[in-house]
């Protein structure tokens, strides 16, 4: 079956300070890291509308997540589902599975049952294209979230490329102040989404420019793996990295969901004593392994939920033929300083409530 691949999961506010550290001394570089640090870190106040149009009317709405089996994608599939119920719409959950096909034609299912909508999560648009035309061309209003959005298949998508870069730049800037400024790294890329790409290269871009200001800061090694991998060949790829480059002090990995197999195998191996580790999207695991002093010390966490709730707004707001409302959504560097004494990390704000003011229930 063909494998999801290079498939699209957002937006921080330091732009300014990820500018080019060309002909940057090392202290104005360690000063704008920690600038950067305490920024990303500090609680996120953007808060979603509290108004909107009434909400449309007998609508049934399609899901589909890249794959149930990533923590992330989860995570926004059942929120979206939540909010559906919330408003009175039918909704429809079709697992992606990372596989394409399966996409594709959960795509094409929503156009035979007659959908209003589709919500997808973390699949690039021109994986899908003839499908995402197909639906598009029955009038199906499609959302999504961590996708890149070729030829603007979908109606909208979050967040964009830039920030994802910038919020990677910002994990990075975290773990380099965290270990005291060594930051000796290596890299564990998912490539079959584009928004782990993009994080990515914010922290290889952080990389280059500390080492261009004469920091300490080395990228020793990276491997590839896959989503459909993780409880199988990814736990010794890791161990095979770790072993090959002993003298490492942090591993960068694609996404929470894959970190927590990483560590699994570390852990066998006894290797997670050694050095520290980050990942991205702020999963429930993984801010437990935070909390705990454990191996991995730090996570780009994403309000996935709030996702969940966004994607049905801006459903209803594309039902009316309004504009939808630009994203609130933050991007936040979770470590055990700021991480929520248990639980998830959901946002620093009750989304919930405005939505629910937004959408006139209670």
């Amino acid at each position: 079956m063909k494998k999801l691949i290079a498939a699209g999961a957002i937006a921080l506010v330091t732009t300014s300070l990820t500018a080019s550290a060309m002909a940057e001394d090392l202290d104005a570089f360690n000063a704008r890291a920690t600038k950067i640090t305490e920024d990303a870190t500090k609680t996120q106040t953007a808060t979603p509308p509290n108004s909107g149009p009434a909400i449309a009317k007998n609508k049934t709405i399609v899901i589909i997540p890249c794959s149930m089996g990533a923590e992330g994608c989860a995570r926004v599939a059942r929120s979206t589902q939540e909010a559906a119920t919330v408003v009175g719409w039918k909704s429809v959950l079709i697992d992606g599975g990372g596989d394409l096909s399966t996409i594709a034609n959960a795509i094409r299912k929503a156009i035979s049952i007659h959908a209003d909508g589709i919500s997808i999560m973390a699949v690039d648009a021109k994986q899908v294209q003839g499908a995402l035309k197909e639906a598009r061309a029955a009038g199906i209003k499609i959302v999504s979230a961590a996708s890149a959005n070729q030829d603007g298949l979908y109606d909208t998508v979050n967040p964009s490329q830039d920030a994802s870069v910038e919020a990677g730049y910002a994990i990075a800037a975290q773990a380099y102040q965290q270990n005291g400024r060594k930051l000796w790294a290596l890299e564990m890329n998912d490539r079959e989404f584009a928004i782990v790409q993009w994080w990515l290269s914010g922290v290889e871009k952080f990389m280059k420019e500390c080492a261009e200001a004469g920091g300490d800061c080395k990228m020793l090694g990276t491997d590839n793996f896959l989503v459909g991998d993780l409880t199988t060949r990814l736990p010794d790829q890791t161990v095979a990295l770790v072993r090959n480059h002993p003298d490492y002090n942090y591993l960068f990995a694609g996404y929470d969901a894959a970190l927590n197999f990483m560590i699994k195998g570390l852990h066998a191996a006894g290797l997670d004593k050694q050095g520290h580790s980050a990942g991205f999207d702020g999963n429930l695991a993984n801010l437990d392994f935070i909390r705990k002093d454990g191996y991995q010390d730090a996570s780009l966490a994403n309000a996935m939920e709030w996702y969940g709730y966004e994607h049905v707004d801006q459903l209803n707001r594309l039902f009316n033929n309004q504009p939808v409302v630009p994203t609130a959504i933050r991007f936040k560097v979770i470590n055990k300083g700021n991480a929520p004494e248990k639980g998830g990390w959901v946002g620093d704000v009750d989304f919930k409530s405005f939505y629910r003011q937004a959408w006139g229930v209670k």
